[in-house]
């Protein structure tokens, strides 16, 4: 388990390299440098396990900012996702998760409107929801933005409550994202309408049931 979690780790840390690289060659319509806003999601929404997770913090702590500004990327100091406290008092941990998200996507639309390219270090996959749900609602109007998704993951991330056989939520963000199922956590992290699925290109390096 240990050593799973430090390649995710590193495969991460290298897909934000590549990211990095990619956005070094990409100037605005001024020919300014591209601005990157880091956004930390450190809730899970996993059940028996702690609500929130290091990760956005050891991504952080690594140098992700840094390796941006080395590739005259402009940055900023990274914000995080943070519940109130009465959202805290909030039963269950998919509960909390879909609040996060909405907490998120808040995070992540005023980044975007405020002309800054919004990366999201996430403790897991259902951060997708709240990052998906800011881009939706970072337009000059109330009316949402059609936006797609390709999704690169060593699963499909696409169950269901009635498809999953583990039960883990982190098997189904894409799925909710989709309008598959449990809309209640799409809506409370503000994603509406769902993403049709013509706009999900799913990538998966392997696949096993989860």
């Amino acid at each position: 388990m240990a050593m799973m979690k430090r390649c995710m780790t590193l495969l991460t840390f290298s897909l934000l390299l590549l990211l990095a690289v990619s956005f070094a060659q990409t100037k605005d319509s001024h020919g300014n440098p591209v601005h990157v806003a880091l956004v930390k999601m450190p809730y899970v929404g996993e059940r028996n396990v702690p609500d929130t997770s290091r990760g956005p913090d050891y991504l952080e702590q690594g140098g992700i900012q840094k390796l941006l500004e080395d590739q005259r990327v402009q940055t900023k100091p990274a914000s995080t996702t943070a519940l109130t406290t009465d959202e805290e008092k909030a039963y269950g941990s998919w509960n909390k998760l879909a609040l996060a998200s909405g907490d998120l996507a808040k995070l992540v639309s005023e980044e975007r409107r405020s002309g800054y390219l919004p990366v999201g270090l996430l403790a897991n996959c259902n951060g997708i929801l709240g990052m998906l749900s800011g881009l939706q609602h970072s337009g000059p109007t109330a009316k949402p933005l059609r936006v797609g998704m390709v999704f690169i993951d060593a699963h499909g991330d696409f169950n269901t409550p009635e498809t999953t056989l583990s039960g883990m939520l982190g098997g189904m963000p894409v799925a909710i994202a989709a309008g598959q199922c449990l809309t209640r956590i799409r809506l409370k992290a503000g994603l509406e309408p769902a993403l049709p699925t013509r706009h999900i290109v799913d990538v998966r390096a392997r696949h096993r049931p989860s």
